[in-house]
């Protein structure tokens, strides 16, 4: 899932901190902020296709981002498909 998560500081002498939405049965598993199209790239994984589908239209619903999200097969298993 490419998207974005907000930054909030609380005060101006605060750090700021990043703030995960709740993902409904998905874990992130790596965040990077990144300069380009999105502000943040994380690697969200879900037990299926429908929980994923689920996180992207609760995640998407709110309004606040633009979400893109992509399958992936680890190589190996795509070529021991082939």
């Amino acid at each position: 899932m490419v998207g974005y998560t907000s930054m909030h500081r609380i005060g101006a002498s605060a750090p700021w901190r990043l703030v995960r939405p709740p993902l409904s049965g998905a874990t992130v598993k790596a965040q990077w902020a990144t300069l380009g199209a999105f502000d943040f790239i994380s690697v969200v994984e879900a037990p299926d296709e429908k929980t994923m589908a689920r996180v992207s239209l609760e995640l998407g619903s709110r309004g606040t981002g633009r979400y893109e999200t992509l399958a992936a097969i680890p190589v190996d298993e795509l070529i021991a498909s082939l």
